[in-house]
């Protein structure tokens, strides 16, 4: 099928870099789109490291945010840009960008259109789980474009020119758009939210999702938020353990309290 490319604005561009660097991790590596984000640490580029006096890759730790106060965990709707950018950790996508910011297949396993750019399948990878042990499946990513659709949010631009939508079988989603539209990969980067959990809009409500990070509702109270590495993740585990996102009332205070990265 026909492959789109696309620009990203600069705020989403140092995101995604401080995010790829940190985790060290890899989208995907078999997809239509091939981008060079992954990193592995090799023996001779660490030799060399030390002799410049920086210290051999270290696993484990966890990684501090701050944030003001919410409206929701749910990145689909909440009015809070860093928690909507942070809950990244937590949810993954269909397609997701690579180091280079070209889309790479995250959910997808790969995807293709007709010659037409209308009618768009994705095949999306088998084998996934979210945090609570249940199977992903096309109509999960169904379930989500249609809540967009219906209440619009943060990311209702994307599925704007989305006509016809619908699952088949356990791992395909196929995609019908009201205009030829070479871009559909790209715009497919929003969230996948459990369908259960899409009418949970409140500040109290527990995230579920795919991401390599999961939400931990032992540890979490209403001014801090955990994160746990979920050890079934599809992908490439993190080098880190998790993270803590601390929710400040007083949206200064997040300017001047301890953290490891902020999103500006």
């Amino acid at each position: 099928g026909k492959r789109g490319y696309f620009q990203m604005n600069k705020k989403l561009k140092i995101i995604l870099t401080i995010l790829l660097a940190l985790m060290m991790f890899s989208a995907c590596s078999e997809t239509q789109y091939v981008a060079d984000d992954t990193f592995e640490p090799e023996p001779s580029a660490t030799a060399e490291n030390n002799n410049m006096g920086i210290e051999e890759t270290v696993y484990g730790g966890v990684i501090k945010f701050n944030s003001g106060s919410y409206s929701s965990l749910n990145p689909l709707i909440t009015d809070n840009e860093d928690i909507k950018n942070y809950m990244s950790l937590v949810y993954s996508s269909v397609v997701s960008l690579g180091f280079d910011m070209l889309p790479v297949a995250d959910l997808a396993e790969n995807w293709e259109c007709d010659e037409t750019c209308t009618k768009w399948t994705f095949n999306l990878k088998t084998g996934v789980t979210w945090h609570d042990g249940s199977a992903f499946n096309a109509e999960d990513v169904v379930g989500n474009i249609e809540y967009i659709k219906k209440n619009g949010g943060n990311y209702a631009a994307n599925v704007q020119n989305i006509d016809k939508y619908s699952a088949e079988g356990e791992c395909v989603l196929l995609i019908e758009c009201k205009e030829p539209d070479n871009m559909l990969p790209c715009k497919m980067t929003f969230p996948i939210v459990k369908p259960e959990a899409l009418n949970s809009n409140s500040s109290d409500s527990v995230p579920v999702g795919t991401g390599m990070f999961k939400y931990d509702i032992h540890g979490s109270t209403d001014a801090k938020i955990c994160l746990n590495k979920y050890d079934g993740y599809y992908g490439n585990s993190p080098y880190i353990d998790g993270a803590e996102i601390n929710v400040y009332g007083n949206s200064s205070a997040k300017y001047t309290e301890e953290y490891s990265f902020m999103m500006l």
